[in-house]
C-alpha cells in the first residue's frame, strides 16, 4: 500500500500521445519510410564504470605478482573532451552519411550535453542528410521522428502572446497584412490578434518550423563512421520491432485508462460497448 500522491498523467500529454500514435499509425499504413534520429555523447578517454575483478589475487600482493595478472582497466582521472554524436536509423540500418560528431568543450558528466547542441547544428545536420534519407526511402515518403528538444522545433516566426509588447504584436499583424491603427492600445491589438489567429486555425495552424522549409537544400555531404556501416540490418529491424511493440502497448494503455474512467464515472454495472454495438443500436433506433 502506497502513501504517496497518485501519479496522474496530464490531459495535454494524453492528447499529445494520442496524436503521435495516430500519426505514426497512419504513416505505417501509408508505407512511409520511418527514420528515427537522436543525439548522445562520448568522451575521448571514456572507460567502463565496472569490470571483472580477479578475486584470487591477494589484496596486498607484491608488484611482481600483480604484473602476472590482469586486474582490469583503471578508471581515468580526466575523461577529456566531450563529443556530441548525431545519427539516424531506419529499419534498413544506420542512414549512410548521417552520423556527425561535434567536439565540445571540457564538461563534466553531470552537465547536460544539450548545452552543446543548438538549432543551427541540428538544422545543418538535417540539410546534410535529407538526400541520404530520400535515397534509403527509394521513392517512399520519409517520416522523421525526433524528440521534443527545443532546438528541434525552432519557429520560423515567433507568435506573439498576451505578454508580448504592443510593438511586437503590431509588427506581427502588419507582417501578415492586417491593418493596425497607430493609436491602438494593447487590448485592441490583442483582439485583432485573436481574430486573426482564429481565422487561420489558431496558434497550431499558424505555427511554422524552420525545419519544414529545409527540404530543398540537398547539397552538403558528410562521411559516416566506418564501424556504423557494419551494423547489421537485422539488428536495426529488431530495434524497430521493439518500438512498434512499445507503441502498441501505449495504445492499449489508453484504451484501458479510458474504460476505467468510464467505469468510475457511471459505476461498475455499466458495460463498455464496442463501436459495432453502438452502430447496431443506432440502426435499430432509426428503424
Amino acid at each position: 500500500m502506497t502513501t504517496g500522491q497518485p501519479i496522474i498523467l496530464r490531459p495535454d500529454l494524453i492528447r499529445k500521445r494520442h496524436a503521435y500514435l495516430s500519426a505514426i499509425e497512419q504513416a505505417r499504413a501509408s508505407n512511409h519510410c520511418l527514420i528515427y534520429m537522436d543525439e548522445t555523447w562520448v568522451f575521448d578517454c571514456m572507460s567502463k564504470k565496472r569490470s571483472w575483478e580477479d578475486t584470487t589475487i591477494a589484496r596486498f600482493a607484491p608488484a611482481a605478482v600483480l604484473q602476472e595478472y590482469s586486474c582490469g582497466r583503471a578508471m581515468t582521472k580526466n575523461k577529456g573532451k566531450r563529443a556530441i554524436v548525431i545519427s539516424a536509423i531506419s529499419r534498413e540500418g544506420i542512414i549512410p552519411e548521417s552520423t556527425k560528431i561535434i567536439i565540445s568543450g571540457m564538461r563534466s558528466v553531470e552537465q547536460d550535453y544539450h548545452r552543446d547542441m543548438n538549432h543551427e547544428i541540428y538544422e545543418n545536420w538535417i540539410r546534410d542528410t535529407i538526400t541520404h534519407m530520400k535515397r534509403i526511402a527509394n521513392g517512399r515518403c520519409v517520416s522523421l521522428i525526433v524528440d521534443n528538444a527545443p532546438y528541434h522545433s525552432r519557429q520560423a516566426q515567433k507568435l506573439p502572446s498576451q505578454s508580448s509588447t504592443k510593438a511586437e504584436i503590431a509588427s506581427y499583424l502588419r507582417s501578415n497584412d492586417v491593418a493596425v491603427a497607430e493609436n491602438s492600445n494593447k487590448t485592441e491589438l490583442l483582439e485583432k490578434l485573436n481574430e486573426f489567429m482564429s481565422s487561420r486555425g489558431g496558434r497550431d495552424g499558424l505555427r511554422k518550423y524552420v525545419v519544414d522549409g529545409i527540404c530543398a537544400d540537398l547539397e552538403v555531404r558528410r562521411r559516416a563512421l566506418d564501424w556504423l556501416r557494419a551494423l547489421p540490418a537485422s539488428q536495426c529491424a529488431r530495434w524497430m520491432d521493439h518500438v512498434v511493440a512499445e507503441e502498441n502497448a501505449a495504445r492499449q494503455k489508453i484504451v484501458i485508462d479510458r474504460e476505467a474512467s468510464i467505469q468510475e464515472d457511471w459505476g461498475s454495472d455499466v458495460s463498455i460497448l464496442s463501436d459495432e454495438e453502438i452502430s447496431d443500436a443506432g440502426d435499430a433506433d432509426e428503424q
